[in-house]
């Protein structure tokens, strides 16, 4: 079986094991400590990844993921404030000026509140692609999440933003092997899974 998100959208092919086991546990609670919040620094992604065996150049390779899709603009709202004047603007001089106009303009809603409904594309102007754009946006200042744009604040991380800006290619063959080491953690064998009858709850 391959990646289809990735491949259909244009990037390239991953193949990944058939026959994984479901776990016996589905608990929302489980799943918090997991995720990567939008606030995350660049150290505390680094420790989340490094506590499942994975290294920074996975952290940079996987952010690559946020070449397709759209994010809610409540997903990013702590990258803006409101000054003396009532104004929204951003809180992170770092980011390119249009592009925070652009979003400041595509979220709004009312009394300078971010609207709870709205989405903007996570990789301005090729969103529906899996190329190595994502990448040129960052180092543009148009990185979306504050965890995409902090990737080039870090020197070791921006080396390979930079790598990965000049070569698709190069993006394309990391993406390979990072996601290939992503599916083979945690793999559930024998009594430790199960094939669930309705993938939202376990058998019972």
């Amino acid at each position: 079986m391959h990646s289809p998100a990735a491949n259909q959208t244009g990037g390239p092919s991953v193949p990944v094991s058939l026959g994984r086991l479901d776990g016996l546990v589905s608990l929302a609670s489980n799943v918090r400590a997991n995720i990567i919040d939008t606030g995350f620094s660049v150290d505390a992604m680094a420790r989340s990844f490094s506590a499942k065996g994975l290294t920074l150049d996975d952290l940079v390779t996987l952010s690559g993921g946020h070449t397709i899709g759209s994010a809610h603009c409540t997903t990013f709202g702590e990258r803006f404030r409101v000054d003396a004047n009532g104004s929204t603007v951003p809180a992170d001089t770092a980011m390119n000026a249009d592009y925070a106009g652009e979003l400041i303009r595509a979220c709004s809603a009312v009394n300078n509140t971010v609207s709870s409904t709205a989405a903007v594309d996570c990789d301005e102007g090729s969103a529906s692609r899996f190329d190595n754009a994502y990448f040129a946006n960052l180092l543009a200042g148009r990185g979306l999440l504050r965890t995409d744009a902090v990737l080039v604040q870090n020197a070791t991380t921006r080396a390979t933003v930079e790598a990965f800006a000049r070569s698709e290619g190069s993006f394309f063959a990391g993406w390979a092997a990072s996601f290939a080491r992503l599916t083979s953690l945690g793999v559930k064998t024998g009594a430790d899974g199960e094939v669930r009858r309705t993938c939202s709850r376990v058998n019972g």
